[in-house]
Protein backbone atom coordinates (compact mmCIF):
# COMPACT_ATOMS: atom_id res chain seq x y z
CA UNK A 1 0.00 0.00 0.00
CA UNK A 2 2.80 2.44 0.91
CA UNK A 3 4.55 1.68 -2.39
CA UNK A 4 1.42 2.55 -4.36
CA UNK A 5 0.86 5.74 -2.35
CA UNK A 6 4.48 6.76 -2.94
CA UNK A 7 3.99 6.19 -6.66
CA UNK A 8 0.89 8.39 -6.76
CA UNK A 9 2.50 11.16 -4.69
CA UNK A 10 5.62 11.22 -6.86
CA UNK A 11 3.60 11.36 -10.06
CA UNK A 12 1.22 13.97 -8.67
CA UNK A 13 3.95 16.32 -7.43
CA UNK A 14 5.77 16.10 -10.75
CA UNK A 15 2.59 16.81 -12.73
CA UNK A 16 1.67 19.82 -10.58
CA UNK A 17 5.00 21.53 -11.26
CA UNK A 18 4.92 20.68 -14.97
CA UNK A 19 1.36 21.94 -15.47
CA UNK A 20 2.07 25.21 -13.66
CA UNK A 21 5.27 25.73 -15.65
CA UNK A 22 3.57 24.97 -18.97
CA UNK A 23 0.76 27.40 -18.23
CA UNK A 24 3.23 30.13 -17.23
CA UNK A 25 5.27 29.66 -20.42
CA UNK A 26 2.14 29.82 -22.58
CA UNK A 27 1.02 33.04 -20.93
CA UNK A 28 4.53 34.51 -21.18
CA UNK A 29 4.79 33.81 -24.92
CA UNK A 30 1.33 35.24 -25.62
CA UNK A 31 1.72 38.33 -23.46
CA UNK A 32 5.25 39.14 -24.65
CA UNK A 33 4.85 38.49 -28.38
CA UNK A 34 1.10 38.65 -29.05
CA UNK A 35 1.84 36.35 -31.98
CA UNK A 36 -0.16 33.28 -32.90
CA UNK A 37 2.83 31.96 -34.85
CA UNK A 38 5.13 32.14 -31.81
CA UNK A 39 2.54 30.32 -29.71
CA UNK A 40 2.00 27.68 -32.41
CA UNK A 41 5.75 27.05 -32.55
CA UNK A 42 5.72 26.36 -28.81
CA UNK A 43 2.98 23.75 -29.33
CA UNK A 44 4.92 22.20 -32.22
CA UNK A 45 8.17 21.83 -30.24
CA UNK A 46 6.10 20.33 -27.41
CA UNK A 47 4.42 17.58 -29.47
CA UNK A 48 7.20 16.83 -31.98
CA UNK A 49 9.50 14.88 -29.59
CA UNK A 50 6.62 12.69 -28.43
CA UNK A 51 5.79 11.73 -32.01
CA UNK A 52 9.36 11.03 -33.10
CA UNK A 53 10.62 9.33 -29.93
CA UNK A 54 7.62 7.02 -29.56
CA UNK A 55 9.24 4.70 -32.11
CA UNK A 56 12.33 4.21 -29.92
CA UNK A 57 11.40 4.59 -26.26
CA UNK A 58 9.36 1.37 -26.28
CA UNK A 59 12.46 -0.65 -27.07
CA UNK A 60 14.36 1.19 -24.32
CA UNK A 61 11.59 0.44 -21.85
CA UNK A 62 11.67 -3.29 -22.65
CA UNK A 63 15.41 -3.42 -21.97
CA UNK A 64 15.22 -1.54 -18.67
CA UNK A 65 15.66 -3.79 -15.64
CA UNK A 66 15.71 -0.99 -13.01
CA UNK A 67 12.87 1.39 -13.97
CA UNK A 68 13.11 3.54 -10.85
CA UNK A 69 16.69 4.51 -11.75
CA UNK A 70 15.58 5.65 -15.19
CA UNK A 71 12.64 7.57 -13.69
CA UNK A 72 14.94 9.36 -11.24
CA UNK A 73 17.36 10.19 -14.07
CA UNK A 74 14.48 11.62 -16.13
CA UNK A 75 13.29 13.84 -13.28
CA UNK A 76 16.80 15.11 -12.54
CA UNK A 77 17.33 15.83 -16.25
CA UNK A 78 14.00 17.71 -16.38
CA UNK A 79 15.02 19.79 -13.36
CA UNK A 80 18.26 20.68 -15.12
CA UNK A 81 16.37 21.68 -18.29
CA UNK A 82 14.18 24.07 -16.26
CA UNK A 83 17.32 26.05 -15.42
CA UNK A 84 17.56 27.25 -19.05
CA UNK A 85 14.99 30.08 -18.71
CA UNK A 86 16.76 31.15 -15.51
CA UNK A 87 20.25 31.28 -17.02
CA UNK A 88 19.32 32.61 -20.48
CA UNK A 89 15.92 34.35 -20.49
CA UNK A 90 14.37 34.69 -23.92
CA UNK A 91 12.12 33.03 -26.44
CA UNK A 92 14.84 30.75 -27.84
CA UNK A 93 15.66 29.26 -24.42
CA UNK A 94 11.95 28.77 -23.71
CA UNK A 95 11.47 26.85 -26.97
CA UNK A 96 14.53 24.75 -26.16
CA UNK A 97 13.26 24.04 -22.64
CA UNK A 98 9.82 23.00 -23.94
CA UNK A 99 11.40 20.68 -26.53
CA UNK A 100 13.78 19.00 -24.07
CA UNK A 101 11.11 18.62 -21.38
CA UNK A 102 8.80 16.97 -23.90
CA UNK A 103 11.57 14.59 -25.01
CA UNK A 104 12.36 13.55 -21.43
CA UNK A 105 8.64 13.22 -20.66
CA UNK A 106 8.19 10.84 -23.60
CA UNK A 107 10.78 8.50 -22.07
CA UNK A 108 9.41 8.93 -18.54
CA UNK A 109 5.78 8.21 -19.45
CA UNK A 110 6.64 5.09 -21.44
CA UNK A 111 8.85 3.67 -18.69
CA UNK A 112 6.35 4.32 -15.91
CA UNK A 113 3.39 2.89 -17.87
CA UNK A 114 5.23 -0.19 -19.13
CA UNK A 115 6.55 -1.21 -15.71
CA UNK A 116 3.44 -0.36 -13.71
CA UNK A 117 2.40 -4.02 -13.74
CA UNK A 118 5.71 -4.88 -12.02
CA UNK A 119 5.26 -2.36 -9.19
CA UNK A 120 5.35 -4.08 -5.80
CA UNK A 121 1.81 -3.96 -4.39
CA UNK A 122 0.13 -4.44 -7.77
CA UNK A 123 -0.74 -8.11 -7.39
CA UNK A 124 -3.97 -8.37 -9.38
CA UNK A 125 -5.84 -6.87 -12.29
CA UNK A 126 -8.27 -5.18 -9.91
CA UNK A 127 -5.43 -3.48 -8.04
CA UNK A 128 -3.92 -2.32 -11.32
CA UNK A 129 -7.25 -0.80 -12.41
CA UNK A 130 -7.64 1.02 -9.10
CA UNK A 131 -4.10 2.38 -9.28
CA UNK A 132 -4.45 3.63 -12.86
CA UNK A 133 -7.84 5.15 -12.02
CA UNK A 134 -6.32 6.95 -9.03
CA UNK A 135 -3.45 8.23 -11.17
CA UNK A 136 -5.88 9.49 -13.81
CA UNK A 137 -7.99 11.17 -11.14
CA UNK A 138 -4.92 13.01 -9.84
CA UNK A 139 -3.94 14.04 -13.38
CA UNK A 140 -7.43 15.33 -14.13
CA UNK A 141 -7.61 17.22 -10.84
CA UNK A 142 -4.27 18.90 -11.50
CA UNK A 143 -5.34 19.81 -15.05
CA UNK A 144 -8.39 21.55 -13.59
CA UNK A 145 -6.74 23.31 -10.64
CA UNK A 146 -3.28 24.19 -11.99
CA UNK A 147 -4.32 26.71 -14.72
CA UNK A 148 -6.50 28.67 -12.30
CA UNK A 149 -3.84 28.69 -9.58
CA UNK A 150 -1.18 29.52 -12.17
CA UNK A 151 -3.24 32.41 -13.49
CA UNK A 152 -3.47 33.93 -10.00
CA UNK A 153 0.24 33.39 -9.29
CA UNK A 154 1.21 34.98 -12.62
CA UNK A 155 -0.08 38.28 -11.27
CA UNK A 156 2.24 38.00 -8.26
CA UNK A 157 5.42 36.34 -9.53
CA UNK A 158 7.55 36.44 -12.71
CA UNK A 159 7.77 33.44 -15.02
CA UNK A 160 11.18 32.54 -13.55
CA UNK A 161 9.49 31.64 -10.26
CA UNK A 162 7.50 28.92 -12.05
CA UNK A 163 10.76 27.42 -13.28
CA UNK A 164 11.95 27.27 -9.66
CA UNK A 165 8.67 25.60 -8.62
CA UNK A 166 9.02 23.03 -11.41
CA UNK A 167 12.64 22.30 -10.44
CA UNK A 168 11.54 21.66 -6.85
CA UNK A 169 8.67 19.41 -7.98
CA UNK A 170 10.97 17.30 -10.17
CA UNK A 171 13.53 16.89 -7.39
CA UNK A 172 10.82 15.92 -4.88
CA UNK A 173 9.40 13.44 -7.37
CA UNK A 174 12.88 11.97 -7.98
CA UNK A 175 13.43 11.57 -4.24
CA UNK A 176 10.18 9.61 -3.94
CA UNK A 177 10.96 7.42 -6.96
CA UNK A 178 14.26 6.33 -5.44
CA UNK A 179 12.30 4.26 -2.92
CA UNK A 180 9.85 2.70 -5.36
CA UNK A 181 10.09 -1.08 -5.44
CA UNK A 182 9.61 -3.09 -8.63
CA UNK A 183 9.56 -6.83 -9.06
CA UNK A 184 12.42 -8.06 -11.30
CA UNK A 185 11.38 -9.07 -14.80
CA UNK A 186 12.24 -12.58 -15.92
CA UNK A 187 15.24 -12.90 -18.17
CA UNK A 188 14.27 -12.74 -21.83
CA UNK A 189 10.90 -11.09 -21.19
CA UNK A 190 12.06 -7.83 -22.76
CA UNK A 191 13.00 -9.40 -26.08
CA UNK A 192 9.81 -11.44 -26.27
CA UNK A 193 7.66 -8.42 -25.38
CA UNK A 194 9.45 -6.30 -27.98
CA UNK A 195 8.73 -8.87 -30.68
CA UNK A 196 5.13 -9.26 -29.62
CA UNK A 197 4.73 -5.46 -29.46
CA UNK A 198 5.95 -5.00 -33.03
CA UNK A 199 3.71 -7.77 -34.38
CA UNK A 200 0.82 -6.63 -32.21
CA UNK A 201 1.12 -3.04 -33.42
CA UNK A 202 0.89 -4.11 -37.06
CA UNK A 203 -2.03 -6.40 -36.28
CA UNK A 204 -3.95 -3.63 -34.50
CA UNK A 205 -3.48 -1.19 -37.40
CA UNK A 206 -4.45 -3.84 -39.93
CA UNK A 207 -7.57 -4.75 -37.97
CA UNK A 208 -8.56 -1.12 -37.38
CA UNK A 209 -8.32 -0.06 -41.01
CA UNK A 210 -9.97 -3.28 -42.15
CA UNK A 211 -13.18 -2.44 -40.27
CA UNK A 212 -15.35 0.30 -41.74
CA UNK A 213 -16.71 1.55 -38.43
CA UNK A 214 -13.29 1.67 -36.78
CA UNK A 215 -11.75 3.31 -39.84
CA UNK A 216 -14.47 5.97 -39.87
CA UNK A 217 -14.08 6.55 -36.14
CA UNK A 218 -10.30 6.89 -36.51
CA UNK A 219 -10.67 9.49 -39.25
CA UNK A 220 -13.35 11.39 -37.32
CA UNK A 221 -11.27 11.25 -34.13
CA UNK A 222 -8.20 12.60 -35.93
CA UNK A 223 -10.22 15.37 -37.58
CA UNK A 224 -11.85 16.29 -34.27
CA UNK A 225 -8.51 16.51 -32.49
CA UNK A 226 -7.06 18.59 -35.33
CA UNK A 227 -9.94 21.07 -35.16
CA UNK A 228 -9.80 21.15 -31.36
CA UNK A 229 -6.06 21.90 -31.43
CA UNK A 230 -6.50 24.65 -34.01
CA UNK A 231 -9.56 26.23 -32.45
CA UNK A 232 -8.96 25.77 -28.71
CA UNK A 233 -5.25 25.19 -28.12
CA UNK A 234 -4.08 27.90 -30.55
CA UNK A 235 -6.84 30.38 -31.41
CA UNK A 236 -8.60 30.62 -28.02
CA UNK A 237 -5.52 31.64 -25.96
CA UNK A 238 -4.63 34.24 -28.61
CA UNK A 239 -8.15 35.68 -28.62
CA UNK A 240 -8.32 35.74 -24.82
CA UNK A 241 -4.99 37.48 -24.30
CA UNK A 242 -4.50 39.67 -27.37
CA UNK A 243 -7.99 40.53 -28.62
CA UNK A 244 -10.00 40.60 -25.40
CA UNK A 245 -7.16 41.54 -23.06
CA UNK A 246 -8.30 39.17 -20.31
CA UNK A 247 -5.94 38.85 -17.33
CA UNK A 248 -3.85 35.79 -16.52
CA UNK A 249 -6.32 34.71 -13.81
CA UNK A 250 -9.19 34.88 -16.32
CA UNK A 251 -7.19 32.87 -18.83
CA UNK A 252 -6.47 30.30 -16.12
CA UNK A 253 -10.16 30.02 -15.26
CA UNK A 254 -11.04 29.43 -18.92
CA UNK A 255 -8.33 26.76 -19.23
CA UNK A 256 -9.62 25.05 -16.08
CA UNK A 257 -13.19 25.02 -17.42
CA UNK A 258 -11.98 23.27 -20.59
CA UNK A 259 -10.37 20.56 -18.44
CA UNK A 260 -13.61 20.15 -16.47
CA UNK A 261 -15.53 19.68 -19.72
CA UNK A 262 -13.06 17.02 -20.89
CA UNK A 263 -13.43 15.10 -17.63
CA UNK A 264 -17.25 15.22 -17.73
CA UNK A 265 -17.25 14.07 -21.36
CA UNK A 266 -14.95 11.16 -20.52
CA UNK A 267 -17.18 10.15 -17.57
CA UNK A 268 -20.26 10.20 -19.81
CA UNK A 269 -18.62 8.09 -22.50
CA UNK A 270 -17.30 5.45 -20.08
CA UNK A 271 -20.80 4.76 -18.73
CA UNK A 272 -22.01 3.31 -22.02
CA UNK A 273 -18.98 2.25 -24.09
CA UNK A 274 -21.05 -0.12 -26.23
CA UNK A 275 -23.89 2.29 -26.93
CA UNK A 276 -24.52 2.67 -30.68
CA UNK A 277 -24.99 6.41 -30.18
CA UNK A 278 -21.28 6.67 -29.36
CA UNK A 279 -20.05 5.05 -32.58
CA UNK A 280 -19.27 8.39 -34.20
CA UNK A 281 -19.20 10.89 -31.30
CA UNK A 282 -17.16 13.53 -33.14
CA UNK A 283 -19.42 13.48 -36.19
CA UNK A 284 -22.50 13.80 -33.98
CA UNK A 285 -20.96 16.59 -31.89
CA UNK A 286 -19.84 18.35 -35.09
Amino acid sequence: MSNRVLFLLSKGVSHIGTRLFTFALSWYILSETGSGLSFSISLLVNYLPRITLSLFVGNLSDKTSHPNRVLVACDVASAAVCCLPLLHPGLASIYCAIFLLSAVSAVFDNIIDTHLINLVGVDSGETLKKLTSSAQFITSGVNIAAPFVGGVLMRLFPVQMFAVINIASFLLSAFGEIWLKYRPRRRGDGARNAGRGQRGGRAVLSYMFGKKKLRTFFIADSLGNFCFSGGVNVALPLIVTTTLGISSSGYGLISSSIAVGSVLCAMWRTKAPGDSRLQYPFLRLG
